[in-house]
């Protein structure tokens, strides 16, 4: 088969494939990564998150500057992805937190257990009880 056959067939999986959404945000310590992922955690906004420390050297305000961060990387959903930024920018101590978002395929079994942890198959029950009562 053709390279644009392929490439082709490589599309249509990545369309059927589950969508998750992977937040990252930069925290002035591991100690605020922590503290940011507890709080969407209980929320039941993520599914998972992870941290590490990475040294930054970046422009602010026209200065080259550098310092000694903590990545934290959150796994949620798409649909989520607002709500997370919102508590973000509520908790975190930067005057502008970069907040970057990945929308990434992945297994359906991920997708399931993202689904799972964040609360979406009861939401949705509520959802459909609520239109039945009315």
């Amino acid at each position: 088969r053709g390279g644009a056959q392929r490439a082709g067939d490589a599309r249509l999986a990545l369309a059927r494939a589950a969508m998750i959404a992977i937040v990252h945000v930069t925290c002035a310590s591991i100690a605020e990564a922590q503290r940011i992922a507890k709080a969407l955690l209980d929320a039941k906004l993520i599914a998972c998150a992870a941290w590490w420390p990475v040294r930054s050297h970046f422009r602010w305000r026209g200065k080259l500057e550098r310092a000694r961060e903590a990545m934290l990387e959150l796994k949620t959903l798409p649909k989520f992805v607002a709500a997370v930024s919102r508590e973000i920018k509520k908790r975190h101590s930067y005057e502008l937190p970069v907040i970057t978002v990945m929308r990434v395929a992945s297994d359906k079994a991920v997708e399931r257990w993202v689904k799972t942890e964040v609360g979406y198959y009861l939401s949705l029950r509520g959802a459909q009880a609520t239109k039945q009562s009315h």
